[in-house]
Protein backbone atom coordinates (compact mmCIF):
# COMPACT_ATOMS: atom_id res chain seq x y z
CA UNK A 1 0.00 0.00 0.00
CA UNK A 2 1.67 3.15 -0.92
CA UNK A 3 2.07 6.50 0.99
CA UNK A 4 -0.77 8.25 -0.82
CA UNK A 5 -3.04 5.70 -0.46
CA UNK A 6 -2.41 5.02 3.32
CA UNK A 7 -2.93 9.19 3.65
CA UNK A 8 -5.72 9.50 1.80
CA UNK A 9 -7.25 6.56 4.00
CA UNK A 10 -6.41 7.76 7.27
CA UNK A 11 -8.02 11.60 5.76
CA UNK A 12 -11.16 9.84 5.24
CA UNK A 13 -11.15 8.27 8.64
CA UNK A 14 -10.62 11.43 10.14
CA UNK A 15 -13.06 13.05 7.74
CA UNK A 16 -15.47 10.01 9.10
CA UNK A 17 -14.36 10.18 12.76
CA UNK A 18 -15.30 14.28 12.39
CA UNK A 19 -18.56 14.00 10.93
CA UNK A 20 -19.31 11.53 13.61
CA UNK A 21 -18.24 13.61 16.61
CA UNK A 22 -20.19 16.32 14.65
CA UNK A 23 -23.20 14.06 14.42
CA UNK A 24 -22.63 12.81 17.79
CA UNK A 25 -22.66 16.36 18.68
CA UNK A 26 -25.39 18.03 17.45
CA UNK A 27 -27.74 14.81 19.13
CA UNK A 28 -26.67 15.97 22.31
CA UNK A 29 -26.59 19.74 21.22
CA UNK A 30 -30.40 19.24 20.25
CA UNK A 31 -31.36 16.69 23.65
CA UNK A 32 -30.13 19.38 25.48
CA UNK A 33 -31.66 22.04 23.92
CA UNK A 34 -34.78 19.92 23.83
CA UNK A 35 -34.29 18.99 27.60
CA UNK A 36 -33.54 23.19 28.63
CA UNK A 37 -36.90 23.82 26.61
CA UNK A 38 -38.76 21.45 28.36
CA UNK A 39 -37.65 22.18 31.74
CA UNK A 40 -38.20 25.90 30.97
CA UNK A 41 -41.80 25.10 29.72
CA UNK A 42 -42.34 23.15 33.11
CA UNK A 43 -40.81 26.03 35.04
CA UNK A 44 -43.02 28.89 32.88
CA UNK A 45 -46.10 26.21 33.48
CA UNK A 46 -45.29 25.94 37.38
CA UNK A 47 -44.52 30.03 37.75
CA UNK A 48 -48.37 30.39 35.75
CA UNK A 49 -50.28 27.79 38.01
CA UNK A 50 -48.51 29.54 41.20
CA UNK A 51 -49.08 32.51 39.92
CA UNK A 52 -52.61 31.64 39.09
CA UNK A 53 -52.97 30.71 42.14
CA UNK A 54 -51.58 33.22 44.20
CA UNK A 55 -53.81 35.89 41.89
CA UNK A 56 -57.16 34.00 43.40
CA UNK A 57 -55.88 33.97 46.72
CA UNK A 58 -54.99 37.54 46.50
CA UNK A 59 -58.86 38.20 44.85
CA UNK A 60 -60.33 36.59 47.89
CA UNK A 61 -58.50 38.15 50.12
CA UNK A 62 -59.27 41.58 48.77
CA UNK A 63 -62.80 40.49 48.07
CA UNK A 64 -63.43 39.15 51.75
CA UNK A 65 -61.52 42.83 52.84
CA UNK A 66 -63.97 44.55 51.00
CA UNK A 67 -66.55 42.72 51.93
CA UNK A 68 -65.63 43.32 55.83
CA UNK A 69 -65.21 46.97 54.92
CA UNK A 70 -68.89 47.36 53.75
CA UNK A 71 -70.03 45.58 56.23
CA UNK A 72 -68.55 47.75 59.27
CA UNK A 73 -69.30 50.51 57.18
CA UNK A 74 -73.19 49.55 56.68
CA UNK A 75 -73.11 48.53 60.42
CA UNK A 76 -71.83 51.94 61.78
CA UNK A 77 -74.44 53.99 59.21
CA UNK A 78 -76.75 51.82 61.08
CA UNK A 79 -75.81 52.71 64.43
CA UNK A 80 -76.27 55.99 63.38
CA UNK A 81 -79.13 55.89 62.39
CA UNK A 82 -80.74 53.69 65.37
CA UNK A 83 -78.77 57.18 67.21
CA UNK A 84 -80.25 59.85 65.41
CA UNK A 85 -84.11 57.97 65.86
CA UNK A 86 -83.40 57.39 69.20
CA UNK A 87 -82.59 61.31 70.06
CA UNK A 88 -85.78 62.41 68.01
CA UNK A 89 -87.81 59.76 70.42
CA UNK A 90 -86.02 61.75 72.98
CA UNK A 91 -86.93 65.34 71.36
CA UNK A 92 -90.39 64.04 71.31
CA UNK A 93 -90.59 63.28 75.01
CA UNK A 94 -89.49 67.22 75.12
CA UNK A 95 -92.45 68.00 72.77
CA UNK A 96 -94.77 65.94 75.02
CA UNK A 97 -94.01 67.90 78.12
CA UNK A 98 -94.84 70.80 76.57
CA UNK A 99 -97.95 69.85 75.37
CA UNK A 100 -101.51 70.38 76.35
CA UNK A 101 -102.34 66.43 77.05
CA UNK A 102 -99.20 66.87 78.95
CA UNK A 103 -101.12 67.11 82.61
CA UNK A 104 -103.92 64.94 81.23
CA UNK A 105 -100.81 61.97 81.27
CA UNK A 106 -99.48 63.16 84.33
CA UNK A 107 -102.67 62.89 86.26
CA UNK A 108 -103.17 59.46 84.99
CA UNK A 109 -99.55 58.90 85.47
CA UNK A 110 -100.65 59.50 89.36
CA UNK A 111 -103.95 57.95 89.16
CA UNK A 112 -102.06 54.27 88.15
CA UNK A 113 -99.77 55.12 90.68
CA UNK A 114 -101.95 55.12 93.37
CA UNK A 115 -103.65 52.02 92.39
CA UNK A 116 -100.48 49.88 92.24
CA UNK A 117 -99.29 51.72 95.80
CA UNK A 118 -102.13 52.49 97.33
CA UNK A 119 -104.03 55.63 97.83
CA UNK A 120 -102.05 56.74 100.83
CA UNK A 121 -98.24 56.76 98.15
CA UNK A 122 -96.41 59.76 97.95
CA UNK A 123 -95.89 61.13 94.07
CA UNK A 124 -93.18 63.42 93.65
CA UNK A 125 -92.97 65.49 90.50
CA UNK A 126 -90.33 67.94 89.32
CA UNK A 127 -90.34 71.20 90.19
CA UNK A 128 -91.52 72.38 86.45
CA UNK A 129 -94.31 70.07 86.59
CA UNK A 130 -96.16 70.64 90.33
CA UNK A 131 -98.09 73.31 89.09
CA UNK A 132 -99.43 70.81 86.14
CA UNK A 133 -101.46 68.78 88.98
CA UNK A 134 -102.97 71.38 91.17
CA UNK A 135 -104.71 69.60 93.53
CA UNK A 136 -103.28 66.48 94.22
CA UNK A 137 -100.78 65.60 96.58
CA UNK A 138 -97.85 65.76 95.75
CA UNK A 139 -94.12 66.50 96.60
CA UNK A 140 -91.27 67.84 94.63
CA UNK A 141 -88.86 65.32 92.61
CA UNK A 142 -85.48 66.81 93.29
CA UNK A 143 -82.58 65.91 90.52
CA UNK A 144 -79.43 66.92 89.36
CA UNK A 145 -80.03 65.49 85.57
CA UNK A 146 -82.08 66.87 82.31
CA UNK A 147 -85.44 65.93 83.56
CA UNK A 148 -87.86 65.48 80.74
CA UNK A 149 -91.08 64.84 82.74
CA UNK A 150 -93.25 62.12 84.28
CA UNK A 151 -93.48 60.98 87.66
CA UNK A 152 -92.34 58.82 90.70
CA UNK A 153 -94.40 57.10 93.12
CA UNK A 154 -93.78 55.93 96.80
CA UNK A 155 -96.00 53.49 98.57
CA UNK A 156 -96.27 54.84 102.09
CA UNK A 157 -94.30 52.25 103.73
CA UNK A 158 -91.48 53.40 101.44
CA UNK A 159 -91.04 49.76 100.06
CA UNK A 160 -91.92 50.10 96.72
CA UNK A 161 -90.98 52.68 93.92
CA UNK A 162 -93.17 53.35 90.56
CA UNK A 163 -90.76 55.00 88.13
CA UNK A 164 -92.89 56.68 85.69
CA UNK A 165 -90.38 59.01 84.28
CA UNK A 166 -89.82 59.70 80.65
CA UNK A 167 -86.02 58.89 80.96
CA UNK A 168 -86.75 55.74 82.99
CA UNK A 169 -89.53 54.64 80.68
CA UNK A 170 -87.06 55.32 77.89
CA UNK A 171 -84.27 53.45 79.08
CA UNK A 172 -86.58 50.26 79.74
CA UNK A 173 -88.01 50.64 76.47
CA UNK A 174 -84.68 51.24 74.48
CA UNK A 175 -83.91 48.19 73.84
CA UNK A 176 -87.78 46.94 71.87
CA UNK A 177 -86.95 50.49 70.11
CA UNK A 178 -83.90 49.88 68.98
CA UNK A 179 -84.85 46.44 67.60
CA UNK A 180 -87.80 47.73 65.80
CA UNK A 181 -85.24 50.88 64.32
CA UNK A 182 -82.86 47.90 63.13
CA UNK A 183 -85.83 45.25 61.71
CA UNK A 184 -87.38 49.02 60.13
CA UNK A 185 -83.24 49.45 58.64
CA UNK A 186 -82.94 46.01 57.40
CA UNK A 187 -86.12 45.86 55.15
CA UNK A 188 -85.53 48.87 53.75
Amino acid sequence: MALDEILSEIEERRKARLNDLKQEYDRKNGELVISTQKRIDAMRQEFQSSLAAEITNLRSRENSLIELNANRIIDDRKKELIHSALQKVMESSDKLRKSKDYPKILKKMADESRKILGKTCRIYVFKEDMELLVGEDVSELKSQKRIRGGLLGVSSDGKMELDLTFDTIFQSERENIESILAEKIKGD
